[in-house]
């Protein structure tokens, strides 16, 4: 997500890395009681203070890209691979099962807050009108509701910014947490099979509740997560959940 759709309010928690990271993890090459900043996955933004996480890649490593992130002023690398010989000893390494998974639980650490009602839409077309219509009947019946998806985030008062259908874990806990402090209570957005697949929601929130029929109008990715109830859930058509606390293992 580029810079100019990043919300620029910096309202993530402060926290030891081992609270960003969770439990399950090797701490054996890391200080588990570092005080950390945000997580981060793309090193070109990555600050001082910031936890890298290192993603496996179908093209690239993530793990090519920790010398620059370590250049720009992290403090930790998280990744899945053992730690490099090359890897630079005085910051921190951490090694966990699911590098994706424990990014976007990091990033529901860092950025703890959602709208108390929050609906997802997925399908192959009518994503972003659902997401839109469903936005303009929470508003006339009086409730503070906005929209994420391929339009960008439709606040209440009407700004527009961003234009992805499911942004990065980070980048989504992050809107969520800056749509609820702006005291929008109702969110519908769009749920991409990409999005689904990667794990960019499913382990943020806890519980779906389906809404429609699960019909098979999306792609082949998010056919394969539900099929092998790869991480313990079944997408349907469209969901509904009410806010709880993330899964935070």
């Amino acid at each position: 997500m580029s810079d100019r759709i990043r919300p620029t309010a910096d309202c993530s928690r402060t926290l030891a890395l081992r609270e960003l990271v969770g439990e399950d993890a090797d701490y054996a090459f890391a200080d588990p009681e570092l005080i950390v900043g945000e997580p981060a996955l793309d090193s070109r933004k990555a600050r001082a203070g910031d936890v890298f996480f290192a993603l496996a890649g179908s093209k690239a490593d993530g793990l090519s890209f920790a010398r620059d992130a370590v250049a720009r002023g992290v403090v930790a690398v998280v990744a899945e691979a053992e730690r490099p010989p090359w890897f630079d000893p005085s910051v921190s390494y951490v090694r966990v099962g699911n590098a994706r998974r424990a990014v976007a639980l990091a990033a529901a650490r860092a950025f703890p807050k959602q709208p108390e009602t929050i609906a997802a839409v997925t399908g192959t077309s009518g994503k972003t009108s659902v997401a839109a219509f469903t936005r303009q009947v929470w508003a006339r019946l009086g409730h503070a509701a906005a929209s994420l998806g391929t339009l960008g985030v439709v606040t209440p008062s009407g700004a527009v910014y961003g234009s992805l259908t499911t942004p990065d874990p980070i980048e989504l806990q992050r809107t969520l947490h800056m749509l609820a402090k702006e005291g929008v209570t109702h969110l519908c957005l769009e749920a991409s099979s990409h999005g689904l697949d990667r794990a960019t929601i499913s382990t943020t929130i806890r519980a779906w509740k389906p809404i429609s029929t699960p019909r098979c109008g999306c792609s082949a990715n998010c056919c394969r997560a539900a099929a092998g109830r790869r991480y313990g859930w079944i997408p349907p058509r469209a969901a509904m959940w009410r806010r709880s606390p993330p899964i935070m293992s």
